[in-house]
Parts: structure tokens; sequence; C-alpha cells
């Protein structure tokens, strides 16, 4: 009974401040799949289009969100098999195919919201999506925050894949403890956020529900023979010619800083910017420093 008041509660605070924040949600079909996004529209020209990371949600660009001065329409996207959008199990959840499908679900937003101009922001796994559809579109602007996308530096994702692989064990991928919860924390954040229980609570279990969806999503990103990234976006990067400002925090565990200075010497017109102290989860351990950088990026 405690946990049902407290998830209502929750959800009830939630979608204030959703309000708070001039947000609100919808939802569009693609392909059969129905995907969940939250949008700010006050009739500008420009929208800003952000991608999640790996098993994120589009709530995780919340905190810096209420710090961005931009005149934009902002769209927050869930990812397929994230947040409240479809989770096919079925569905092949490598870049190249997430990207094939992510090329119409951007397509039929621009036709449903006008969209006139945009910039396409992404985070992690995002980033990496970000740059398989850098030519797709007429960008105005490219983002991207510690962005899946070279070999260069092996990555915590492919270690701790080796360890799995080699003790056969139970998924560490599987967050359905309080213990594993804090464990992922410790290893997305430099700066251990403060959490209320209630959110934990409700984390885990959709978590602990998803688990072994999560767990394919990741798998379906690495090569499991060679272990590396499934798909090195390195061809990709180097063909992009728009401005691009990439930003990494130094003390990321989950990909590593060194492979923010290879991708730079990759992407033409690109500005790299590394925040100190600062782990994989850059938009939400420095959400104010975080959206002046977008705004003046993309207000120079």
């Amino acid at each position: 009974m405690y946990k049902k008041v407290s998830s209502f509660l929750y959800k009830l605070l939630f979608n204030f401040y959703l309000r708070f924040l001039g947000l609100k949600e919808d939802t569009i079909e693609v392909e059969n799949y129905t995907i969940s996004y939250l949008k700010k529209r006050k009739h500008y020209t420009h929208t800003l289009v952000s991608l999640h990371g790996l098993n994120g949600t589009k709530e995780t660009w919340l905190p810096f969100l209420k710090h961005l001065n931009l005149n934009y329409q902002t769209i927050l996207i869930d990812l397929l098999g994230c947040g409240k959008s479809s989770k096919p199990f079925e569905f092949d959840y490598s870049l190249t195919s997430q990207a094939q499908f992510l090329q119409k679900l951007i397509s039929a937003l621009i036709e449903k919201e006008g969209i006139k101009r945009f910039s396409l922001l992404g985070h992690s796994m995002g980033g990496g999506l970000a740059i398989l559809l850098a030519n797709s579109f007429k960008l105005d602007a490219l983002i991207l925050v510690a962005p899946l996308s070279i070999n260069y530096h092996s990555s915590y994702l492919i270690e701790q894949t080796k360890a799995l692989k080699s003790i056969k064990q139970a998924s560490f991928f599987h967050i359905c403890s309080i213990e594993r919860f804090w464990a992922l924390i410790d290893t997305l954040f430099y700066i251990k956020p403060k959490i209320p229980n209630i959110i934990i609570e409700d984390i885990i279990a959709k978590k602990c529900a998803d688990a072994k969806l999560e767990e394919k999503k990741i798998l379906a990103l690495i090569n499991e023979k060679e272990y590396k990234l499934a798909d090195d976006l390195t061809l990709v990067a180097k063909s992009i010619n728009i401005p691009t400002l990439i930003i990494w925090g130094e003390e990321d565990r989950v990909l590593n800083v060194a492979n923010a200075y290879e991708l730079q010497k990759l992407i033409k017109h690109s500005q790299l910017l590394i925040f100190k102290e600062c782990g994989h989860m850059v938009a939400m351990e420095y959400p104010k420093k975080f959206a002046a950088t977008i705004d003046k990026f993309l207000n120079p």
C-alpha cells in the first residue's frame, strides 16, 4: 500500500514539474511503434531535438532544460525500447538499425510539429545516433555529449562485457536491487547525486522489469568476439561538415575522455569542451553550466 501511494505522489509531483517547465507529453506512431516525447513549443522557428543515452529516458534532460535560455522549441524523445515508448524485444538495437528507425521518426516529427530548422543534441548512445543522422537532415548544428562513436579507447561497457563473459554470472546490467542501483550511479556519475527514495524505488522497479531487454540493447552495440563497438563511426564522423560541439566529462568511466580528442580530429568545424570533475552524465551533473554552454554555442 505504501509503495502504491508513494508511486502516485511521485507521478503527481512529476506532472506538476513538467507543467512548471512548460512541457507537454505527446506520442507519435512510426512503423506500428508508439514513441513518447516531451515538447516545449512557443511558436519558434528553431527546434532542439534531444536523444538520451543507452537505457535512459527523455527525463534525463530535465535538470538542464530549466536553465536553458534559448528561444527554441524543444523536443525530448524516448528512444525505441526506452521510457514510455514501445519496447519490442525482437527489434535489432544496433546503432545502425536504431538510426534507420530514428530517421523515419524525426521525419514524422518534422511534419507533425511543423519543424522548419533544427539542431540535434545526443548523449552517449544518443550521441552515436546523432552522428549517424548528421548527414540525413539539413541540421543547423550538432551537439555530442560523450557519444558512443569510435574504438579509439576501450570503454567501461566493453570491459564489463568481458568480465560478464569470463565469470558467467548473472548480468551486471540487471538493476533489481538498491546495491546494483548505487553501483550504476557510481559508474555514471563523478559527483553522486542526491536522489529521494521514492524516485530510487520507481527507477529500480522499471529497470528490473526491463532487465532482459536492457541487456539485449547493450549487447547489440558490442562486437563480442573482438570486444569493441559493433559500429565504429570513424568514417561517418569524417563526413560531418556542420558546426559541431563535443562535450565530455574528464572523469567519464563509461566512455574514456581520450575518445573526445580523437573525435574532435575527425569532425571538421568541431569544438571540444571538457568538464572538469565530471563523469558520464554531464547534463545532470552540471545542468546550469551545460545549459549556458549550449546557449553560447547556438547563439554565439
